[in-house]
């Protein structure tokens, strides 16, 4: 039943993707380029937040405070360090930084300065702080801190040092430094990845294919992404997971395609007639293990912390997007590509009719002759693996 179900569905796919190709390379592009130019911006409305889980105690004990008139958790601090913390440069730089964050908006917890203001001193008397509350959400925080920042550390006079830190400001400068981390992650991984790539694909054209669902599978995800920061909160971390998971999928999918490609080939009348039998014959696997990946990844809605939540977000979305792009985009560049697909070869492409030759022939059917033995071993190996977790704890 399965196999008819596999074979009715897959056949319809491979039919309207290998007859349809020009088309569907239009509409990809156009969507890869107008998606990914309206979701660009996206990052600025991710948060570094999502720690906090809605309604524990200590949720509740904050929103108490703010509901009662109380001063929120400080997240913005201001050092200032000098010679004479008394003197007058000293304290005329804390007056400015003080009423700097009151007029930006922000609310004044304490300072060296205060009655309270021994706590507040370093034990030589060189270094001070001015502690204060940045009202809003973690969006609101984040902005505005990257906005008062600069002009905090502009106070500073000859002899009065200033530097700015605190929640606030440390999630702001983490977003700016996470995306030129993952820029320069990509720029390096890309390259090194591609020689492989071609490595594993043994011609320049099959290399790039997985990139193909890649770009798709990553625009897809920003859209999704910029949809969901309108209505819950996502951590700007659900890029790396997009990116990197995005990369890994794609060749995944391309690699089942275009070996089944290769090896359907020799026998077929042309090209188009070898893709839509990839599709057939490579279509299920693909489904069924972005489905499985999927799934899994939804485990972390489970989680009641908005930033694994957020994990689960991009997971599931450039998995479900890079099956599309694998079943529907992929076959009809492929269908496009035809018989070049092969072309710029670094290594010598010989498909293999016969497929009952070869070591994963083998260890297929020594599986199947041990099932049981097989299945003990990995799960054996699998507990190992897993056997810290059971000391884990949560917090």
């Amino acid at each position: 039943m399965r196999d008819e179900w596999d074979g009715v569905v897959m056949g319809a796919l491979a039919r309207f993707t290998t007859g349809s190709a020009k088309l569907i390379v239009v509409v990809a592009a156009v969507l890869v380029v107008g998606g990914g130019a309206w979701a660009g911006g996206v990052t600025e409305r991710l948060t570094t937040g999502g720690n906090d889980v809605p309604g524990s105690d200590s949720v509740q004990a904050a929103e108490l405070l703010d509901e009662r008139g109380g001063v929120g958790t400080p997240n913005l601090v201001v050092m200032i360090t000098t010679d004479d913390l008394d003197g007058e440069a000293a304290v005329e730089v804390t007056e400015r930084l003080a009423n700097a964050i009151e007029s930006d908006g922000g609310e004044l917890v304490g300072d060296h300065l205060g009655p309270d203001g021994d706590a507040l001193r370093s034990a030589d008397e060189r270094s001070g702080l001015v502690v204060a509350h940045l009202p809003g959400d973690d969006e609101a925080v984040q902005q505005q801190s990257a906005r008062l920042a600069p002009i905090l550390r502009d106070l500073a006079e000859s002899g009065v040092e200033v530097a700015v830190g605190g929640t606030g400001p440390a999630r702001a400068e983490l977003i700016t430094q996470t995306e030129e981390d993952l820029l320069r992650a990509e720029l390096i991984a890309v390259p090194i990845t591609f020689l492989l790539l071609l490595l594993v694909f043994r011609t320049a054209v099959a290399a790039l294919l997985p990139l193909v669902v890649a770009v798709s599978a990553i625009a897809g995800t920003l859209i999704a992404l910029r949809l969901l920061v309108e209505v819950t909160t996502v951590s700007v971390f659900a890029q790396n997971v997009m990116t990197a998971l995005g990369l890994a999928m794609a060749i995944d999918f391309t690699l089942f395609l275009v070996s089944r490609y290769r090896e359907l080939r020799p026998a077929s009348p042309s090209s188009t007639d070898a893709v839509g039998g990839a599709v057939r014959a490579a279509g299920p696997s693909i489904l069924f293990s972005g489905l499985t990946t999927a799934a899994s990844l939804a485990g972390l809605l489970a989680f009641d912390t908005p930033m694994l939540r957020s994990f689960a977000y991009a997971g599931v979305a450039v998995v479900l997007v890079a099956i599309i792009g694998a079943l529907v985009v992929l076959p009809a560049v492929m269908t496009l590509l035809g018989d070049r697909l092969d072309r710029w070869a670094v290594r010598k492409v010989a498909p293999r009719a016969d497929l009952t030759t070869g070591r994963w022939y083998r260890l297929a059917h020594l599986v199947m002759r041990r099932p049981g033995v097989v299945a003990l071993v990995t799960i054996a190996g699998l507990l190992l693996v897993a056997a810290p977790f059971t000391r884990i704890e949560f917090g």
